[in-house]
């Protein structure tokens, strides 16, 4: 069985490209960052991540300073790790 939980992938640009950092929630980013280096408020953001998921469309939101994506991370539950995968489509 998958566990699926949202997670937030941050990508700055400019004097920190390439720099990539991933977080378990928005809010976890304005704990770290101040809307000023994102470039967007938390409910700004979280608001533009409901609208998009609404209507079926990427959530990724794009500032002068960075890239902030929200996607799913998979993985499998603690007592499902090292069993083979069940076949249960046919």
């Amino acid at each position: 069985m998958e566990n699926y939980r949202a997670i937030i992938h941050l990508e700055w640009k400019g004097e920190r490209e390439q720099k990539h950092e991933y977080y378990g929630s928005p809010a976890s980013l304005y704990r770290r960052y101040s809307v000023t280096e994102l470039g967007v408020g938390n409910s700004a953001l979280n608001t533009h991540f409901h609208r998009a998921s609404k209507k079926g469309m990427p959530q990724v939101y794009e500032t002068e300073t960075c890239i902030i994506r929200k996607g799913v991370l998979v993985s499998s539950k603690p007592e499902d790790k090292g069993k083979s995968p069940s076949k249960t489509h046919e």
